[in-house]
């Protein structure tokens, strides 16, 4: 019975940390304002002269070979068709903002690290929402019908295992590392998944 008792003590204590990216998120921002940006190839970047660099870029843009940090001059001559966009931080901010109210109403444990990218701290919200998954994809679904964006949703024991579930899995889905198997997910992947890693 002790042993009963701790095993079921260990498994309340386990934290899980949800973590929600919107892909490419200035440029799905846009696509949200101006429906003809859909399904080519766009970029977020400063204008005027200069050396000026891509900021964000559509999956579309990517497909042609763009990536962020890549200079405007010579992603134009690679992909003429490539429509470029002034940044916007004001709108992005606010529907980060937006985001954020509705994520608090499931934790106050909430952090942005970015516009479109946050963390939320569900531990302990089994008894409210059910179980950590299927509270991932009520927030996933409430964000795609209040706000229109899609997410990647990465779930695990902290935030860093988190981060990096979003990077290996597939657009709009949630990768769920479980306690205890983070060793596995962790072995096959490249050293690039680890965030700062270039």
């Amino acid at each position: 019975h002790c042993e009963e008792r701790q095993r079921r003590g260990n498994a309340a204590m386990e934290r899980e940390i949800l973590y929600l990216k919107v892909p490419s998120f200035p440029v799905a921002v846009e696509q949200l304002r101006d429906a003809s940006l859909r399904g080519r190839p766009v970029a977020i970047c400063a204008t005027g002269p200069g050396r000026t660099l891509l900021q964000a870029v559509s999956p579309e843009a990517r497909r042609e070979g763009l990536y962020k940090g890549m200079l405007r001059q010579e992603a134009l001559r690679s992909c003429p068709g490539l429509r470029c966009l002034p940044p916007n931080p004001e709108l992005y901010m606010r529907i980060t903002k937006f985001i954020f109210g509705l994520l608090a109403t499931y934790t106050p444990l909430v952090e942005p690290i970015q516009p479109g990218a946050l963390f939320l701290d569900i531990s302990g919200t089994r008894r409210l929402f059910g179980p950590a998954r299927d509270l991932a994809w009520k927030v996933r679904k409430e964000i795609r019908e209040r706000v229109g964006l899609e997410l990647r949703l990465g779930l695990a024991a902290n935030k860093l295992l988190s981060r990096i579930a979003t990077r290996v899995s597939p657009a709009s889905s949630l990768c769920d590392v479980f306690p205890g198997e983070e060793r596995h997910f962790l072995e096959p992947l490249d050293v690039k998944v680890l965030p700062a890693v270039r």
